[in-house]
Parts: C-alpha cells; structure tokens; sequence
C-alpha cells in the first residue's frame, strides 16, 4: 500500500490526538509462538482467529501441535492439559470455551458470586482476595497471586459453591473460560471422549480430597512435623488411589447411612450439598467435611442414621486401605481424629472418644511390642475391643491425659509382663488400672510373656492378682484363660 499523508487535529480540552505502533496481526504472533513452544501463547492467538473465524485453518492447526509436537508447559499439569494436547478434542475445546480478556484492576468474578465456569490463565497475572474481615478494611487482603497455566474456578464448579473468593486482574489478563459439563455433552460418547471426561472427573476428585486434607481437622494437613515425615509428598493422591464419589440427587428423599454401604470400611464425607439428620434439628453442610460414617472393623465402627437431602450432595469414600498406605503413624492420628468427631452430630450429642469404651487396656513394655501387637490381633479375632497404643496415642496430643482416659473408658486391663519388666509407661498405667480396680472392682490381668523367669518379680500391688502364662507363646488354652479374665465368661463353659 502506498504511503499516505495523515493529519491529526487535537482540540485543547476535548480531543487528545496519539499515534501508537499496531501490534502485529495474531497469525503472525501465533507462528511465533508456534516456533519458540510459547504453550500458552499458542492457544491465546489461536483463540484470538477463531473468535473471527470458527473455522480457522492456521488456529486449527497450531493446536493440534499442542499435541502431535509435545508443546507444553514447564508447571504441573492442572485438571485441563491432557484435554488441550488431545489431538481430536483440542480445538473442539477451545472453540467451545469463552476468551475473557480484561484491563488491569477489573474484577473477573467476586466473592458469593455462584459460579459454574472454570478459568484457564493465559496472559498476565490474577490477585485472588479473601473478602473483607472488617467492614473498616479498604480492600480485602490478596491471598494468592496466579498467572499462566493457572487454573481458578475449579472447587467452586466441582462442590457446587459461591466463589470463594474474588478474582482481581493485577495487569492485563487473558482467561480461557469453560464450564466442563457443557464441554461432555458436546462431545458425547466418542471412543475418546470417555476416558477424557473419566480422567477430568479423577482429577477434579484429587482436589476435592485435597481440599480435605488442607482443611479438616481428621486429616493431618501440611505438617513439617518428625512424626508426618514419612507421608507421601502428596498424600491426597494416596487417598485418590482408594477413593470414590457419588452424587446423589435431592429427589432421592431420605438416605438411612445406618444401611448405607454396610460392607464398606473406611470413611464417608459430605463433599457438597445439604443434609438435615431426621431425629434432630440439625443440618450439614458439605462446606465442612462432615464425616457422615467412620468404619474401621475392629476400631471405630459409626454411623448416621436417617438423613432427608435439603439438596443435590456429592459424597465421597475413602477406604480402610487408602488411609493405612498413608503409614502407621498417620493411621493412628486419624482414626483417633475419627474418634473423637464422628459422626458429624457427635460433638453435639457428646459422644467421641471421651465416651467410647473398650473391653480392654493393653499396657505393654516398648520391648515387648512384637507380642502385644499380636496378642492385639488375636483379642479382634475374638470380637474384643482393644485399647493400644500405636492407635491411640496421635502425634502432638499430650499422651498422659489420653492414656489416662483410656484405661478410664476400658473394662479390664491386661499389664504385659516380659524379661524387660515394667517400662516408666506401664508403671503408671499400672498405678491408674490399681486405683480403678479396686474402686470400681475391675479387673487387673498380668500377662507372663516368654523370657518372664519361673518365679517372676512382680509389684506388690500386681503380685496377688492371677496372672495368665502365656511364657511357652501363644495357645488356645492361654488365650480361652485371657479372655475369661477379660469378659468374666469362660469360653470353655
């Protein structure tokens, strides 16, 4: 095109004339970010085309080069990437999304807003704010600064809740803006739309339990704690291998959770919705986890009853398995935090671990373990609940009080007696089941363990109670002669 003469008439006060440099058309910035494997850039240009031309040859194809040239970003994947690299579904996808572009300062979504869209950032860099804790405050505090290859939006779409917190653009933003389920329907049943949506919804689920671990109390959190230090780096996708979740519809009326599942051990949480327990004026809500049934045979076994759903809920279960791949230590300090809030209106009727009770107290030297913890196992077998240490005792909870009321809430107490003698520990559990056996005549049990000597040394206070030989090992009249002591009922008749 030949050059032309231009003139620019500015009048003081009304009109401010400028001359600024064009940017170059988006085909050309797409090649380049084609060329230099600029992930992001490359689906904001060809967003761009297609917002012109649906059906744009150049856009089509740098997406499928998502795909078939491996581009991709250097961040961890998030929930949509392997749907972008797909070779047949990444244009599908974003054509089908929304380009949301904004100035610096302008507000995306806010805080309360109901919110089914998810938001992909491809340009510039989005402030998420909590809102306001006092009506004083000037703005609200920024929580998080989030920037390419970041995804926001997704809890609120996958638990069905207000947005959490308002997004702010702290510079010029780009955002690629989708709502998942619109994007299913749209690609139907296909041979690879399946296993697509199935992946999608696995990752959502990874979220959600993180959200959980992050957040409630029964959960160990983000702890830097020696005794955490052997938990996965990322204990949610511990949880994700052994988890299941289940929408269920409020026209569904009435859940009994007393019947619901009744094989299933592990835990069952309210991830979304509303349900109103029938025998008592009292809602939960999935915005606090509420642990709805808690089933560890031969640890805690509780359950809610009926239930009418307010609305549509979304429950997930996490088996017995998943939890004890989390370690030992880690299993323990949860089923104690299941103890002492589960059910969800347990704290409300006062039950929990202050008014559990056990058939018996295991107290045992450190030395003596291996045998305690099978003798542990053998008294499960036989329908007993037992009081022991590595499931009782959580990390960061001072041990004396819960011993204490271990031995409190326990019918009888067995004292392991071995070549190691009594540990500091069991001397004082000692102490406490002596006082309480002679108030409440319950009764006090010594277990001679192999390596214990012919006459052996016990305590005075110890000494005049029937002890158990159980010094040759393990058998089935030491064992029939244990649990009489325990239930006071003779296996043999």
């Amino acid at each position: 095109m030949p050059g032309q003469t231009v003139f620019l008439l500015s009048a003081t006060g009304v009109f401010q004339s400028t001359w600024e440099c064009s940017l170059p058309p988006s085909r050309i910035l797409l090649r380049e970010a084609v060329e230099a494997g600029q992930y992001f850039e490359v689906v904001y240009q060809s967003k761009r085309l297609l917002e012109i031309d649906p059906q744009n040859r150049l856009a089509k194809n740098a997406l499928r080069e998502l795909a078939t040239k491996g581009i991709r970003h250097q961040q961890e994947q998030n929930l949509i990437d392997d749907l972008l690299r797909d070779a047949q579904f990444g244009f599908e996808i974003v054509s089908a999304s929304a380009l949301v572009e904004r100035r610096r300062g302008e507000t995306i979504c806010e805080h309360g807003d109901h919110g089914t869209t998810m938001f992909l950032i491809l340009k510039g860099h989005v402030g998420v704010f909590f809102p306001k804790k006092e009506p004083s405050e000037a703005i609200p505090s920024k929580l998080l600064f989030m920037g390419p290859g970041d995804l926001v939006g997704d809890l609120a779409f996958a638990l069905h809740r207000p947005r959490t917190a308002t997004l702010i653009c702290m510079e010029d933003s780009a955002l690629l803006a989708f709502n998942p389920d619109e994007l299913f329907v749209r690609f139907g049943q296909s041979e690879v739309g399946v296993p697509l949506e199935a992946n999608f919804r696995r990752k959502l689920l990874s979220k959600i339990i993180e959200n959980m671990w992050r957040t409630t109390n029964y959960f160990p959190g983000i702890s830097e704690s020696e005794e955490m230090s052997q938990l996965p780096a990322r204990p949610w996708i511990t949880l994700l291998n052994n988890a299941k979740e289940e929408d269920i519809p409020w026209n569904r009326g009435v859940i009994d959770f007393k019947e619901y599942e009744p094989e299933f051990e592990g835990i069952c949480i309210l991830a979304s919705g509303r349900l109103r327990l029938s025998d008592a004026d009292h809602m939960l809500e999935g915005k606090d986890y509420p642990i709805l049934t808690a089933h560890f045979r031969g640890e805690i076994v509780k359950r809610l009853g009926q239930c009418q759903l307010l609305e549509d809920v979304k429950l997930v279960r996490i088996s017995r398995r998943g939890v004890m791949a989390l370690g030992s230590v880690a299993y323990g300090f949860i089923i104690q935090r299941l103890r002492e809030n589960t059910p969800a209106h347990d704290r409300k009727s006062g039950l929990g671990t202050r008014g559990r009770q056990f058939d018996v107290f295991l107290s045992h030297h450190s030395g003596d373990k291996n045998f305690a913890r099978e003798l542990k196992q053998q008294l499960l077998r036989k329908k007993l609940t037992v009081w022991y240490d590595e499931h009782e005792l959580p990390p960061g909870v001072p041990w004396q009080a819960s011993l204490e009321m271990g031995v409190k809430n326990s019918k009888s107490i067995i004292i392991l007696v071995g070549g190691n003698g009594l540990g500091d520990w069991e001397s004082e559990e000692m102490q406490i089941a002596l006082g309480l056996a002679v108030r409440d005549k319950r009764p006090v049990i010594p277990v001679l363990l192999p390596g214990t000597g012919e006459k052996p040394d016990l305590p005075l206070l110890l000494g005049n109670r029937t002890w158990v030989d159980f010094r040759a090992g393990f058998s089935e009249d030491a064992l029939n002669k244990l649990i009489w002591g325990i239930t006071e009922k003779n296996p043999n008749g």
